[in-house]
């Protein structure tokens, strides 16, 4: 043995004195071979965590096309995956063009059915792509009833078609102006009208108020899908949407119900739908390109063409920059009537907003809102003949006459309210100051055509 064996054997004697033995010497390898599997599923789920992140980064490398099919930007490599047809959306509002998945009775939506109510809406509707979204029988005339969403070049339009041995007919076919959280129409029954509201997969309990006040949960005939009987006088009904928490401080939907008579066969073109409000205008006299440029943007509005489209001034004006507005009631030929404002900006552009169809029997009043950067403008336009506005900035404060200048003779009133306000009301009086017309909160007269704001 070499001198350099001895040294480096000595060294290592000396070393293992050093070090004291383990107690057992088998717990330690069980201890080491438990924490390598442990790194190795700890390295297994980082994997995992990766692959997500990838997917999640490839996702918006997607993009619809028209006909809702998607394409993958960029060059796919030679194992690029499938691409697959758009998934229906589960969320609160509607989108046309992702629709809401189908709940009712399946059976009714078997090939040779589907087919045959799609082949005939495309009779009316040529181009259309029709999704399906409630299907039942209903009992009383055991008639298949299915509501549906259609999209096509022309702009999207929902309705509700009843089966019957002649085949197909659609006691319900309206335009949509895009993303909605609710659907509702009024139907024909077995001894009075119902009111359908169709909702998503994802909202909660839904309520009617005949009074427009008092609300009565209805049970559904499935999730989103209730049926009202339209009895006595609902020409003040209301309608309140929950989401899934039952949030009843921030409703889906709230605001007034469709009347039974708006799914009376509407006007020739050229004359007014029977909704329409027989108000002279008040205000000032808009200019005309300000007038055209509001239609245009209305018909926009409901995806239809400027030619198809008729409005009538309700109230017009110039806010404190002095910028142009107006206030409308316009409807598409053959539909009813929608409130419609605009607001100029100086710049031949504007603000549109676009309210709901118009009760059958008048309003009271009507809301309207025109914001500015730090504050707005409350434009309340009432019935010809009423008595004095009164308005509170909250739920407790006290109602103030709407006065100074701000009010004129013909029933208008322009108020400065809080952008933050979520909780005033509006108090109207009949025109001898006794009776009271309406009172109550400001946010339901602010519910535009799809939401509340």
């Amino acid at each position: 043995m070499s001198p350099l064996d001895d040294e480096l054997r000595a060294l290592f004697q000396e070393r293992a004195d050093v070090l004291a033995p383990s107690a057992d010497p088998m717990a330690g390898i069980e201890r080491r071979a438990k924490r390598m599997r442990r790194n190795r599923v700890a390295a297994s789920v980082a994997g995992s965590a990766l692959a997500v992140a990838a997917i999640a980064v490839a996702v918006p490398l997607l993009r619809p096309h028209a006909h809702g099919r998607a394409s993958q930007l960029g060059t796919p490599g030679p194992s690029a995956p499938a691409v697959l047809e758009p998934s229906p959306s589960d969320g609160l509002n509607l989108d046309p063009q992702h629709p809401w998945a189908y709940r009712g009775d399946k059976a009714l939506i078997a090939a040779n059915e589907l087919a045959s109510l799609r082949a005939e809406w495309a009779t009316s509707h040529p181009g259309s792509s029709l999704s399906p979204l409630y299907g039942h029988v209903y009992e009383p005339s055991q008639k298949p009833e299915i509501a549906f969403v259609a999209t096509s070049p022309d702009g999207d339009r929902w309705g509700v078609a009843t089966s019957s041995d002649a085949g197909w007919t659609f006691p319900v076919d309206k335009s949509l102006a895009g993303p909605t959280p609710v659907l509702m129409a009024a139907i024909n029954g077995d001894e009075v009208p119902r009111l359908i509201i169709l909702a998503g997969p994802k909202t909660g309990q839904i309520s009617y108020a005949r009074d427009g006040v008092n609300f009565q949960d209805y049970p559904g005939l499935d999730v989103g899908v209730v049926f009202v009987p339209l009895e006595g006088d609902t020409s003040h009904d209301a309608v309140q949407v929950l989401d899934g928490n039952g949030n009843i401080d921030a409703p889906v939907f709230e605001g007034p119900a469709p009347d039974a008579s708006t799914n009376t066969p509407s006007p020739a073109p050229g004359s007014a739908p029977a909704n329409a409000l027989e108000w002279a205008p008040r205000g000032a006299t808009p200019a005309p390109a300000l007038l055209e440029q509001a239609t245009a943007a209305f018909a926009t509005s409901l995806g239809a063409k400027r030619q198809d489209v008729e409005a009538r001034v309700l109230y017009a004006g110039t806010d404190k920059n002095n910028a142009g507005y107006v206030f409308l009631q316009a409807w598409i030929h053959g539909e009813q009537a929608h409130t419609f404002g605009f607001v100029s900006d100086g710049k031949g552009g504007g603000e549109p907003f676009l309210g709901p169809v118009i009760a059958a029997k008048h309003p009271v009043i009507l809301a309207f809102v025109i914001a500015f950067p730090q504050s707005e403008s409350l434009v309340l336009i009432a019935q010809p003949g009423v008595g004095p506005f009164s308005y509170a900035t909250s739920a407790t404060a006290p109602y103030q006459q709407v006065g100074n200048g701000r009010s004129d003779l013909n029933n208008v009133a322009v108020i400065d309210r809080d952008p933050k306000a979520t909780s005033d009301r509006v108090e109207v009086l009949a025109g001898d100051g006794m009776q009271v017309l309406y009172r109550g909160p400001l946010q339901p007269l602010l519910c535009g055509a799809t939401s509340c704001g």
